[in-house]
């Protein structure tokens, strides 16, 4: 976070995982070589050639999309106003909107409290986005009881305080991490503060079955068709590629996040069980 002016700010904060971009991680060749070897059936590999090859290939109807882009672009100052007026933006449609959302805060939030939240990054959770409202914008370290508790906070003192706006983008509200109903509750409470504007992408096709009537009513959303065509370079560019499963490295990445949330005694609560099904991993009765 960055401060100026007394008050504490989080301009263009990106919230991915405690480690640096996956992506920037796949283009380190020695890095890459250390940690997944050079066996052949690699998933890791396959996926390394799979985007050799996208990258190469020739994109179609450039001039088209392009077009589209900017058509896209000049509703921009409506996509603000309905912001400012207490709706939320929700952007659908065929293709990444990635690139879209980014050109939207570029031209109209450069200067404002702005939080961007990549939400197809497989270690993303709803605990990392409220703590980093609290305690890196607000300045408070509180523990709540739950995830609704503490976005409800976040609610009222956004209701309450006049003097700062807090936009949030969401790309992909709908990915796999942000999907649970408990989530989407806590989200649309921090969406429907006075003083909080959001706009987010979707790109399931199913994604608008995830909120019931009570979530509906909160995020207070005005839909737009965003259809881009642009490949979901960004979407698709971590360990829970759509295209090529990394299962093992997913795995192993799901288990360091959820033992960087456990407390010290569930770590070792943790520890034990791991080293008992390690202890009877060759017994046949047990499974």
């Amino acid at each position: 976070s960055n401060s100026n002016s007394g008050s504490c700010s989080l301009v263009g904060t990106i919230i991915n995982t405690d480690e640096d971009e996956f992506e920037s991680e796949t283009e380190d060749e020695e890095e890459n070589e250390y940690l997944q070897g050079n066996s052949e059936n690699n998933p890791a590999d396959t996926d390394k050639e799979f985007r050799k090859h996208l990258k190469e290939t020739q994109a179609s109807h450039i001039n088209e999309t392009v077009a589209l882009f900017e058509q896209l672009t000049s509703h921009f100052q409506e996509w603000m106003f309905q912001l400012l007026c207490g709706f939320n933006v929700l952007l659908y449609g065929l293709g990444s909107k990635y690139n879209l959302i980014r050109q939207f805060k570029e031209n109209f939030l450069s200067d404002a409290i702005c939080l961007v939240v990549n939400g197809f990054f497989p270690g993303i959770t709803i605990k990392q986005i409220l703590n980093t409202i609290t305690e890196d914008l607000l300045e408070k370290d509180i523990r709540f009881k739950s995830i609704i508790d503490h976005s409800v906070f976040v609610k009222k003192h956004f209701d309450s305080d006049k003097s700062n706006k807090l936009f949030v983008i969401i790309h992909n509200i709908d990915g796999a991490m942000l999907r649970s109903t408990n989530v989407q509750a806590a989200l649309s409470h921090i969406a429907s503060a006075k003083n909080v504007h959001l706009i987010a992408s979707i790109d399931h096709i199913n994604a608008p079955l995830i909120w019931d009537q009570s979530c509906l009513s909160l995020f207070n959303w005005v839909w737009y068709d965003a259809t881009t065509f642009d490949s979901y370079d960004q979407e698709t560019s971590y360990e829970n590629s759509l295209l090529v499963q990394q299962s093992g490295t997913l795995a192993l990445s799901s288990l360091a996040h959820v033992l960087r949330s456990l407390t010290p005694n569930a770590c070792g609560i943790f520890k034990l069980l791991v080293n008992y099904q390690l202890d009877n991993k060759d017994s046949s009765s047990y499974q």
